[in-house]
Formats: structure tokens, sequence, C-alpha cells
């Protein structure tokens, strides 16, 4: 992908075109034609998990490390399947 320094509006992609302007990371280019579309230190061909939040600690294949079942969010599902992991099943 092409790329050059963002200058005013412009969002750094020379192609493919960008047209909404769309910057995930806010670090100034374009999610078109950013090889790291999250900031997260995985380039995206790589990154299982494109979208991880900003500043988040990701394992090197870019997935969350408290995301025990693989969906690229760390939710209240992740939270059973770890308390089921030390404690055991929960009964009613």
């Amino acid at each position: 992908m092409q790329r050059r320094p963002p200058s005013g509006p412009d969002d750094g992609c020379i192609m493919p075109a960008n047209a909404d302007q769309a910057d995930f990371d806010d670090d100034g280019f374009g999610d078109a034609c950013d090889d790291d579309i999250d900031d997260d230190g995985v380039l995206n061909d790589s990154d299982s998990c494109d979208f991880t939040p900003i500043g988040a600690t990701v394992q090197p294949d870019g997935t969350l490390r408290s995301d025990a079942d693989g969906d690229c969010d760390v939710d209240l599902f992740d939270f059973g399947i770890l308390q089921h992991e030390f404690t055991g099943p929960v009964h009613p």
C-alpha cells in the first residue's frame, strides 16, 4: 500500500481510496492504507483481531490476552469461562 505523511484533512492514503476518511487509531493514516489499523504493533496481515481497543495489550497474533472465547472482545462470557477454569461449574 502506498502511504505518505498526513497533512491537513488528507488521510495519508494515495491508493486505495478512503472516501469516508476512516482512521480507527487516529494516527493520521486512513484505514484503507494503514498497515496496522488498530496500532497494536501487529500488522494487519498477521492480526487476528483488527480492531482491538487502542492501548490494549495484545498477544503476538493480535488477540487480547483475556479473550477466552476468541471473539476479539473481552466481555462477561470470557469472565464466565475463566471463572469455570478456576472454580469449576457454577451451580444455580
